[in-house]
């Protein structure tokens, strides 16, 4: 991802003041405004806390890809407005994602009194991939939840709580990412789906995402931000 991101920030004209991964991670202190205007973070579970802690307090923007950390998200919204910088964080940055996750909505209130489908969720993604549910399936399962009545959450590969959504994951090698929104009774099944055939998709959402917030303060979604470009 941080290889496509990069690709397709020099294709858009902007310079790449400083890439960094395991290698040279401590290099991340060296990060300042006053040689970086937004710092695009997409590593891991394990560390995107610390990344985004530690650039927020240098008041730096941030756009976040990173998942699996999302239950300190409060603490880095709290953050970002007493730095006075910008922050975007989300699950996919695709635009087709995000219009998919709209039509899922849509769907879901086709379905929603017709009690008889039961509902789920299937996520398939490369085997590197370390966070399971995907974000992407969590915020999938979000989108049907403000719709549909019931739901406490969800559980994950398997489904023995009427009221937790099942999301199913799967892990197949060179699988960018595949999700499905699924109603189904004994008589048919009606499917939501969308599949993402590589990862430019998602890079140039955050790409996208960067160029918004610069200059900016706040806290962003990406579904503001595509539908202010519209």
């Amino acid at each position: 991802m941080g290889k496509t991101i990069e690709q397709i920030l020099l294709e858009r004209g902007h310079h790449v003041s400083l890439v960094i991964d395991k290698e040279n991670h401590d290099m991340i202190r060296s990060v300042t405004p006053d040689n970086t205007d937004v710092c695009i973070e997409f590593t891991g579970p394990e560390s995107a806390f610390d990344n985004l802690t530690l650039l927020i307090n240098n008041k730096l923007p941030i756009v976040c890809g990173s998942t699996g950390w999302y239950d300190k998200m409060e603490q880095i919204k709290e953050s970002v407005l007493q730095n006075d910088t910008a922050f975007v964080a989300a699950s996919n940055f695709s635009i087709g994602v995000n219009l998919f996750f709209e039509a899922a909505n849509a769907l879901s209130s086709i379905m929603k009194n017709h009690q008889d489908y039961k509902i789920s969720i299937n996520e398939t993604h490369h085997t590197e991939k370390k966070d399971a549910p995907s974000g992407t399936a969590i915020t999938l399962s979000e989108e049907v939840r403000k719709v549909i009545d019931g739901y406490n959450g969800y559980s994950l590969n398997i489904a023995n709580d009427e009221k937790l959504l099942p999301v199913y994951a799967f892990r197949e090698e060179n699988v960018p990412g595949t999700h499905e929104l699924v109603f189904k009774n004994d008589i048919d099944e009606v499917m939501l789906r969308h599949v993402a055939f590589n990862r430019s998709g998602f890079a140039l959402g955050a790409v996208v995402a960067a160029e918004y917030i610069h200059n900016k303060k706040g806290v962003f979604t990406i579904r503001e931000i595509l539908k202010s470009l519209s």
